[in-house]
């Protein structure tokens, strides 16, 4: 008869055969859809995500340029966006400029 422990070997050894096989063959998917893309000359993927990178560092440098704004105007007690309209505020009394609202 076939004891407990080697019931539990077959059933992991069965388990990471199918998982290496299935791996196995997502990889060579990955690599046959990349060659064909290569050999199309289809370049627009590759344009699509810089182009899709760059927007998103433009608006992270917005993010952070709003941020930097409200915290300084924090640190000098001048009203924040939430209490009042910091667009209100004279410029000389503002060292940093909020350009989202440009």
């Amino acid at each position: 008869m076939i004891g407990p422990g080697e019931v539990m070997v077959a059933v992991t050894a069965i388990v990471l055969g199918i998982g290496l096989t299935a791996l196995f063959i997502i990889k060579i998917a990955d690599l046959i859809k990349y060659w064909i893309d290569r050999r199309s000359g289809n370049k627009s993927s590759v344009a699509g995500r810089l182009s899709e990178l760059e927007t998103l560092s433009r608006r992270t440098e917005k993010r952070i340029q709003n941020l930097e704004t409200i915290i300084v105007d924090n640190d000098m007690g001048l009203p924040s966006a939430q209490t009042g309209s910091p667009a209100d505020l004279p410029d000389e009394k503002r060292p940093l400029q909020n350009k989202l609202r440009e």
